[in-house]
C-alpha cells in the first residue's frame, strides 16, 4: 500500500511504517486475529493466584490464559460412560479372538451340556 506522506492513517490493526526519502510512505500491515473478551466465573482465590502468577511472569492474566490454551492439548472431556467404554474397548483389543460357529454346532454343544 502506498500513501502520500501527508495522509493520516488510523487503524486498529498493528502497523509499522518508516520514512523513505521520497514522496511516499510504505506501510506494512501486520494482520492478526481479532481478540475477544471472555468473562469467567471462578473462585476469588483462583483470581488472586492467577494475578500473582501473571505478575511474577511479567504478563497479563489474559496473556497467561491465552498461552496456556495455545499449548494445551485440546482433547474432548470424557464422561464416566465414555471412560468406561474406552476401558472396555482396550480390554477387548487384548482379548483372544473367537472363531464363529454355525447355529447347528452351537445347538449341538448346548444339548450335549444340558443332557449330557
Amino acid at each position: 500500500m502506498i500513501l502520500d506522506t501527508k495522509a493520516q492513517v488510523k487503524s486498529t490493526v498493528a502497523t509499522k511504517s518508516f520514512a523513505i526519502p521520497s514522496k511516499y510512505t510504505y506501510i506494512f500491515i501486520n494482520t492478526c486475529t481479532m481478540k475477544q473478551k471472555l468473562t469467567l466465573t471462578v473462585e476469588s482465590d483462583v483470581v488472586r493466584r492467577a494475578k500473582k502468577m501473571a505478575r511474577k511472569r511479567g504478563i497479563s492474566v489474559s496473556q497467561m490464559f491465552e498461552e496456556a490454551f495455545q499449548t494445551y492439548d485440546v482433547s474432548p472431556i470424557e464422561t464416566e460412560t465414555q471412560k468406561a467404554a474406552r476401558r472396555l474397548l482396550s480390554l477387548l483389543e487384548g482379548a483372544e479372538t473367537v472363531q464363529p460357529l454355525d447355529d447347528k454346532e452351537l445347538l449341538k454343544r448346548h444339548l450335549e451340556r444340558k443332557y449330557g
